[in-house]
């Protein structure tokens, strides 16, 4: 079952997050076929040889990156928050239609092994996808500086060009939207490990996480080793202290 291929190319499940992201109170795919997607994705991925060859292919879809990381960071209440959720979990499609079914279906079993699967983890499943695609695409990057050119022969702009195309809703707004998917663990624990990365890459997205003293999210105060952590996930993260003071330029 591993070796077989799914009818779904990459760059097929690569624009059904990307729509569905773009838009997903309005979107008419549910949590299996995004499991699915997510999992061609995570495939992808698997093959890659090296970090660098990852870091390129997470480069290589910029308008994924920027669909993510607006759907990810969407500031709303926890009811309209759950709402949306709901409505991706929903799977109302056509299974008339030739083909239907087989875009349910993954090509493999699960790495983690779970046979039966809820709709909810199918969605983090994407949350998971598109979290790990944003930390790839910002593994190599200096702080500060941001990317400004074309990367493929659609024309599509490297991500992130600017702090606002880093953080469209800016940093606050931004953490408020990212709390939301770690409501109820472990389900979303990956958000922590994008939150690290973003803070390490732009300073006042970590001054907004540091500015309280009572802040929720599971990071400890930036200390003064400039050692870069190697993971995020379920661990304290340590900023160095320059994290928080420099300012951005173009590159």
């Amino acid at each position: 079952m591993d070796k077989k291929p799914h009818c779904l190319s990459l760059n097929s499940a690569i624009a059904l997050l990307t729509t569905t992201m773009q838009n997903p109170s309005k979107s008419d795919v549910c949590a299996l076929r995004l499991g699915v997607a997510s999992d061609i994705i995570d495939q992808a991925f698997k093959a890659c040889t090296s970090i660098a060859e990852k870091m390129k292919l997470a480069k290589s879809y910029p308008e994924l990156l920027r669909s993510g990381i607006k759907f990810l960071t969407l500031k709303q209440e926890p009811p309209a928050h759950v709402a949306m959720i709901n409505w991706l979990i929903e799977c109302s499609c056509d299974f008339r239609q030739t083909g239907t079914r087989k875009l349910h279906k993954s090509s493999r079993y699960r790495p983690d092994g779970q046979i039966q699967i809820d709709a909810m983890t199918l969605v983090f499943d994407a949350v998971s996808t598109v979290s790990n695609c944003l930390v790839f695409a910002l593994a190599d990057l200096t702080q500060h500086k941001f990317r400004n050119a074309n990367t493929n022969e659609a024309g599509d702009l490297n991500w992130p060009q600017d702090p606002e195309d880093l953080l469209p809703l800016g940093p606050k707004d931004s953490l408020v939207g990212l709390k939301l998917w770690v409501a109820a663990a472990p389900l979303g624990y990956i958000i922590f490990k994008l939150i690290g990365h973003l803070s390490l890459f732009y300073a006042p997205f970590a001054q907004e996480v540091f500015k309280s003293p009572n802040f929720t999210m599971p990071l400890a105060r930036p200390s003064n080793t400039s050692k870069r952590p190697s993971s995020f996930t379920r661990e304290a993260i340590h900023l160095p202290s320059h994290a928080l003071t420099s300012s951005h330029t173009l590159s």
